[in-house]
């Protein structure tokens, strides 16, 4: 046991002695130079630290400086190409302002010409005749002069009528025919010979020797065909009676018209509902 407890305390008083010579040896911790993680062989300064740290920051603004640089660079290409389209496009309008000139230019000499070849043919050709219905005022005249000849050929059939009945006095009349409404043939009177020229031939019924109710005691030369108030056809009548006021009648007078209001502006007036309509599906 003695044995066993000098050896232990031998032990561990070589061991006590080790580590104070170690401690000796060592330098303190603020004097010691450091080593790089992984790389024992290589010791560390402080100083290096530093100047690592500068060249990094000088890497860095120069790398700044170079993309400043390129980015003016950019700038002034995009102003370049800028300035190079809006040339193209001056250019481009200068272009089409001269075609556009150009072309007012040919399109004036074209209707010149034109027109000298218009007015050379006016000069060269007649005058065309105007049509008479281009106006209201032709159209009037064309209607006055066609109206005047009208009535000079009028005038010509009517003295023809008048010799034709002249004539036809001596052959026997029929008394006026009148045609009731069933669909029966009813015999018309004859026809009397007539000698107008073919372009104004008319028909010409012979007037009646008799005189008859309707004709109411005249019998002149211009025979008409009626209706009368029933639909029927009365063929040969003369003339028609007007009722004539007596003057007695005629200075006593009065107006049938009263100064009433016709039309009120209640009547006017439409009223209008709005409202949801129902859909029929």
């Amino acid at each position: 046991m003695f044995l066993n407890n000098v050896y232990f305390y031998s032990f561990l008083l070589v061991i006590i002695v080790l580590i104070d010579t170690n401690n000796g040896l060592s330098v303190p911790a603020g004097l010691r130079p450091a080593k790089k993680v992984g790389d024992p062989k290589e010791q560390i300064v402080p100083g290096k630290q530093q100047q690592l740290q500068q060249q990094q920051q000088q890497q860095l603004l120069q790398q700044q400086q170079q993309q400043q640089q390129q980015q003016q660079q950019q700038q002034q290409q995009q102003q370049q190409q800028q300035q190079q389209q809006q040339q193209q496009q001056q250019q481009e309008q200068q272009e089409e302002l001269q075609q556009l000139q150009e072309s007012e230019e040919t399109g004036e000499e074209h209707r010149q010409q034109q027109q000298q070849q218009h007015d050379e043919a006016l000069t060269l050709s007649p005058t065309p005749k105007v049509p008479p219905n281009l106006s209201i005022r032709s159209r009037m005249m064309a209607a006055l002069s066609a109206s005047v000849g009208e009535s000079n050929k009028e005038k010509n059939s009517s003295n023809d009528e008048t010799d034709n009945s002249s004539k036809s006095t001596n052959s026997p009349s029929k008394p006026p025919i009148i045609f009731p409404k069933a669909n029966k043939k009813t015999v018309v009177g004859k026809i009397a010979p007539s000698g107008i020229s073919k372009g104004s031939a008319r028909v010409i019924v012979a007037p009646p020797s008799k005189l008859g109710t309707n004709n109411f005691g005249l019998n002149t030369v211009l025979q008409t065909n009626l209706v009368d108030s029933r639909g029927r056809i009365m063929k040969n009548v003369n003339s028609v009676p007007i009722k004539v006021p007596s003057s007695a009648e005629m200075r006593n007078a009065r107006t049938r018209h009263t100064a009433r209001q016709v039309e009120s502006d209640a009547d006017k007036v439409v009223p209008i509902k709005f409202g949801s309509t129902s859909r029929r599906r």
